[in-house]
């Protein structure tokens, strides 16, 4: 019975854990305090982690390339 409550007890430790490591989310920053490039790339970022796929920037948008954009 002693073996049986360490396993159970091991067990919810190890359960507790794994919960206690997951990543926060993203809402760790207002999204009033991010730019239009920032939200950009967050949205692109999560995008592609939905969909399993890595992004790496090359060229990072920036300010000036996205009112390019805005003018159209």
């Amino acid at each position: 019975m002693k073996t049986v409550m360490a396993l159970l007890t091991a067990l919810i430790a190890l359960g507790l854990s794994a919960c206690a490591s997951a990543p926060a989310g993203t809402a760790s920053v207002a999204p009033d305090s991010l730019t239009n490039v920032e939200r950009y790339r967050r949205a692109v970022n999560l995008n592609a982690e939905r969909k399993n796929v890595e992004v790496h920037w090359v060229n990072p948008p920036t300010e000036q390339d996205l009112d390019e954009y805005d003018e159209d």
